[in-house]
């Protein structure tokens, strides 16, 4: 779990929490496309599915669930772990990449933009921080910045 979700996001940072977990399922210097896909495919179970991330106002929440006697799996899935919480590059190609792919994030709630939610959240700060929002502001991106990993700011090399 990451402690950083929506709430986090100044206006010019809109949708930033959802690309960087795109970014984390979809992208990866150590893996091919491929092997990403097979092994998000591998946690997936039909009368369960589940997200490989779910963002949320103050949480960004990984999660793979591997079949059992798959040691070769877990292996591969703690090398993700590690590859993306120490050393994910983010260039503009990367970006385009993870916004060109399915969107494998969901929201917590499911639908922030339901009208109930909306009416519970009447006059919340809340409301101007959805994890649903898409990212639109990317001219920001320097040609490569990575990921700090000690609190989570984008900053150049």
């Amino acid at each position: 779990m990451v402690n950083t979700g929506s709430l986090a996001e100044t206006a010019q940072q809109t949708g930033f929490a959802r690309l960087v977990a795109r970014l984390a399922l979809t992208h990866s210097e150590k893996f091919t496309n491929a092997q990403l896909t097979s092994l998000w495919q591998q946690g997936e179970n039909e009368q369960r599915p589940q997200p490989p991330a779910r963002v949320s106002y103050d949480t960004t929440l990984y999660s793979l669930s591997l079949p059992n006697g798959r040691p070769d799996l877990v292996k591969e899935a703690l090398k993700w772990m590690v590859n993306t919480a120490g050393q994910l590059s983010i260039t503009p190609a990367a970006v385009q990449q993870a916004l060109a792919a399915a969107d494998p994030v969901a929201t917590v709630p499911d639908n922030p933009r339901n009208s109930w939610w909306h009416y519970r959240l009447k006059g919340s700060l809340l409301l101007a921080h959805s994890p649903d929002t898409p990212t639109k502001n990317l001219r920001w991106m320097p040609n490569n910045c990575s990921i700090s990993t000690s609190n989570g700011t984008p900053q150049t090399p």
